[in-house]
């Protein structure tokens, strides 16, 4: 538009455009132009969250989870994109990397939530613009079985007739991952070989 000797030029959309402004002095129709180009360039902009990670929860020693950030992030001017990632909880969960690939491991043995912080940074512009998305894990406990952890505490015996007693502590022998007290028991078989008659006793100690 021109208001009075002054011309103002707005641009609507990113692209170029010939302006040609005309001049005629008086009545005279005499007519002079100009034209020249202009051109309206789009501004860089910060890459979008396009697709959000949800929160989700898994059970306890759960398989690795992989999330495709290319699908999750966005750059308007398709700028390349570097990511980084971090695990507020790496006790629960860790979290790793590569190309565009994220992937979320579970700690074995534990249970708990930890929040990822997926940042998405420009690379090949000087602005370095960066957007985060944040998603939190959370991991269920499971009650593991208990496991034996010194199978040779409980060696083979040869007793013979009439032997005393013999008493044997299961406390090294057993453990659970959770804590959880232990019920103990016994079982055990004997060939009773006449005329002989063997009487097999276990003392079980905690």
């Amino acid at each position: 538009s021109i208001s009075g000797s002054n011309l103002t030029l707005s641009g609507t959309n990113a692209g170029s455009s010939n302006v040609t402004v005309s001049a005629e002095v008086g009545n005279s129709g005499s007519v002079v132009t100009d034209t020249f180009l202009i051109s309206v360039v789009s501004p860089n902009s910060a890459p979008t969250v396009a697709n959000p990670v949800s929160d989700y929860t898994v059970l306890e020693d759960a398989a690795a989870n992989t999330f495709d950030l290319s699908s999750v992030f966005n750059d308007a001017e398709s700028d390349s994109l570097t990511y980084t990632v971090t695990s507020s909880n790496e006790g629960v969960a860790t979290a790793a990397i590569s190309g565009t690939t994220l992937t979320v491991s579970y700690v074995a043995n534990a249970s708990g939530t930890s929040t990822i912080n997926v940042t998405a940074t420009e690379s090949s512009t000087s602005d370095s613009y960066a957007v985060t998305d944040t998603f939190v894990v959370t991991v269920t406990p499971v009650n593991d079985a208990p496991t034996v952890v010194n199978a040779n505490a409980l060696p083979d015996l040869n007793k013979t007739e009439d032997d005393s007693p013999t008493t044997i502590s299961f406390s090294n022998v057993f453990t659970d991952i959770e804590g959880n007290a232990l019920t103990r028991s016994e079982e055990h078989t004997s060939e009773l070989q006449s005329p002989c008659n063997l009487v097999c006793r276990l003392l079980l100690e905690k």
